[in-house]
């Protein structure tokens, strides 16, 4: 009874704007979300509140919204997940302040089609045509998921940098005080050299394209280290791909026989940390589901073996890693 009154309370003070405008809705999942994508029940760390609630009449797609701390909207569309947030069709970010930050298209999660992104003064910044991903193909980062070509580009005075595919893109960091990376566009592609910077890993890289597709890349470290890569972000992987890790969920979980006796289902989300080294380590339960359940979960995850770790700019990296586990009766 606790919990329940936090949440409410909690509800109430993230999001009245959202009680008021959707009295009739019921509100199906709420997440408390920190500054860095994780999962928090501290009202405290919470940067800013995801609420999931039902379908509007004659539609099978989740209502999704979050507010910021100071209540105003941050995203608002649809989800095709009732547990967490799997964007769909069209769905609208804003800014702190209120002013649209993006609009973005969405299909099974993934963006698709013409989206657009905009500076913090309210002016266009750039607007990017999401592909379709064809199997064999890369995409200009490396990301198969994150296919995409540059339409446009203009600086915040209203400057056209980027025009119907063809120029040269600058590309700023969240706060738009930094250039994280700039070059030259042909077609929508990248191409020629690019260069750029990441902050978090302390590096500078220098990169090769041609027709959009990544040569070569180089970073190099704080201690002037040079790191060869083809591709600049790769996930921590388990061996054999998500299908392979769910056949291993699949054979290893047992369902816990109180849970099974009382008709107890759901969907655990545990959050962990995949090191340098392939390891797993620190994990969490980001959303619980049942003491049993949640237990079982953590237990086969750890005796889990064969993650790759992530690379970034050729470095690997230990990455938050965020995994639903499903225990459903049949």
């Amino acid at each position: 009874m606790r919990l329940l009154t936090f949440t409410i309370a909690f509800i109430f003070c993230f999001g009245i704007a959202f009680a008021q405008q959707n009295q009739t809705t019921k509100i199906l999942a709420v997440s408390f979300i920190k500054k860095d994508g994780g999962y928090t029940h501290a009202r405290d760390s919470a940067e800013y509140i995801r609420i999931i609630s039902e379908p509007d009449s004659g539609s099978t797609l989740f209502n999704a919204s979050e507010l910021y701390r100071n209540g105003k909207q941050k995203f608002l569309g649809k989800s095709s997940k009732r547990n967490y947030l799997s964007p769909e069709g069209q769905c609208i970010t804003y800014y702190p302040s209120g002013i649209k930050k993006s609009v973005q298209n969405y299909k099974e999660g993934k963006q698709i089609g013409l989206c657009y992104f905009f500076y913090p003064n309210g002016k266009i910044y750039h607007s990017k045509d999401f592909e379709p991903h064809t199997p064999g193909s890369e995409s200009i980062e490396g990301d198969v998921n994150n296919y995409y070509l540059i339409k446009d580009c203009l600086d915040s005075t209203g400057k056209i940098l980027v025009q119907n595919g063809n120029g040269h893109f600058v590309g700023y960091g969240d706060d738009f005080k930094t250039i994280e990376e700039e070059g030259t566009v042909k077609a929508g592609k990248r191409d020629s050299i690019w260069t750029g910077r990441d902050n978090g890993l302390k590096i500078q890289f220098t990169e090769q394209y041609t027709d959009g597709k990544l040569v070569s890349g180089e970073s190099t470290d704080s201690a002037g280290l040079k790191h060869p890569y083809n591709s600049r972000m790769i996930e921590p992987q388990y061996k054999g791909g998500m299908p392979a890790l769910y056949k291993y969920l699949g054979n290893h979980i047992i369902y816990p026989n109180s849970a099974r006796d009382n008709d107890i289902e759901g969907t655990v989300i545990l959050g962990f940390v995949v090191k340098k080294d392939g390891s797993v380590k620190d994990i969490k339960i980001v959303r619980s589901v049942d003491q049993e359940l949640d237990a079982e979960a953590i237990r086969v995850l750890r005796n889990s073996s064969g993650w790759k770790s992530a690379m970034y700019y050729g470095i690997p990296v230990n990455v938050t890693y965020h995994l639903p586990v499903t225990f459903a009766l049949k």
